[in-house]
């Protein structure tokens, strides 16, 4: 049963490895995660936490994380931005014809900034 509840700060602990990925501006690095994220909320890295601070320790470092809500993002813009990363490696003319939409481009997704991701997911969800 999923378990909707709305905040406007949080501060949470998660693996470091998905710390990375919510914060990767490398292009080629970004993941439909870091997009989501990051145009749903202002993240701070606020303390890493290494993992001999368990008892017993986990495998893995993990990462304490302050979020602030910035921007509300309907399920279906969500499933959007996650579609249009299953095709990564096509062009964008190519990904939008899987939409029913025409646009003259050879940029891939990777080549594009978050914002301009969030803003073609729009257009598709309209």
């Amino acid at each position: 049963m999923a378990c909707s509840k709305k905040f406007s700060r949080a501060v949470i602990m998660v693996q470091k490895e998905f710390a990375e990925k919510l914060f990767s501006e490398s292009s080629h690095e970004m993941r439909s995660i870091s997009v989501i994220a990051n145009h749903a909320f202002d993240m701070e890295r606020m303390i890493d936490v290494g993992k001999s601070n368990f008892n017993p320790p986990p495998k893995v470092d993990s990462v304490v994380l302050y979020l602030e809500h910035k921007n509300t993002l309907s399920k279906d813009l969500i499933k959007t931005v996650n579609h249009l990363f299953s095709y990564r490696r096509k062009t964008l003319g190519n990904i939008l014809k899987k939409f029913g939409q025409t646009v003259q481009s050879t940029k891939r997704l990777e080549e594009l900034s978050g914002d301009e991701i969030i803003k073609i997911a729009k257009q598709i969800t309209q």
